[in-house]
């Protein structure tokens, strides 16, 4: 979070690098081929939170006992030393299920309230984030999209639903237009990289209609 370390993820495993040289001072193993994603480090540095894409599962680095332990060994890494704060976010998680009825819940709002406003570019994106249909969820992406072209939440949701529909042209299009607004956006990046891919290998796309 200071800036002076970057998570940069890879197949199965996170490198820490130092940002002034370059120099790689650790390789977290997460295990598997996969690609995982860092997504931040908590306030005080001693977190690492990462995310598999493939599972979609998140993973959580304890960087503070790590480096703990590698103290011990001796093996400790180039790096200013973390405080000795506990970080709140570090704590168990309490993971409370809500169930399909919660979700249905928000969908029927969220439908309720595109009745009531129907040319409102938010409730459409959020419609289309909720949308458990990638074809609806295109529907509505392109609505909020003709209501408001700037909004790049709603350019995502479409470039997802393009490419579960195998429309990589499109969905390529659409991604590269996030990265234009949100440079560095990790998940429209993925998307790019698969329809770039998919194009490549000459995959079949779904006919336009």
């Amino acid at each position: 979070p200071q800036g002076g370390i970057i998570a940069i993820g890879g197949p199965g495993a996170v490198r820490l690098v130092r940002m002034d040289d370059g120099k790689e001072l650790v390789r977290l193993p997460h295990g598997g081929s996969s690609v995982v994603y860092p997504r931040n480090f908590s306030a005080d540095g001693a977190s690492l939170y990462v995310t598999d894409p493939d599972t979609g599962g998140l993973a959580v680095w304890d960087l503070r006992r790590l480096r703990q332990g590698l103290v011990e060994l001796d093996l400790d890494w180039d790096a200013p030393a973390l405080s000795a704060v506990t970080d709140p976010l570090a704590a168990p998680w309490r993971v409370e299920f809500k169930g399909i009825d919660r979700i249905r819940l928000i969908w029927d709002t969220t439908v309720n309230e595109a009745w009531a406003k129907p040319t409102d570019a938010e409730v459409r994106t959020r419609l289309a984030a909720l949308s458990p249909q990638p074809s609806g969820a295109l529907l509505h992406a392109t609505l909020a999209l003709a209501l408001d072209p700037k909004r790049a939440d709603a350019r995502y949701y479409r470039a997802r639903a393009n490419l579960q529909l195998k429309k990589y042209a499109d969905a390529l299009s659409d991604a590269e237009a996030v990265l234009v607004a949100v440079p560095g956006h990790l998940d429209a990046t993925r998307i790019r990289n698969l329809a770039t891919e998919a194009l490549r290998l000459g995959q079949p796309e779904r006919p336009k209609r």
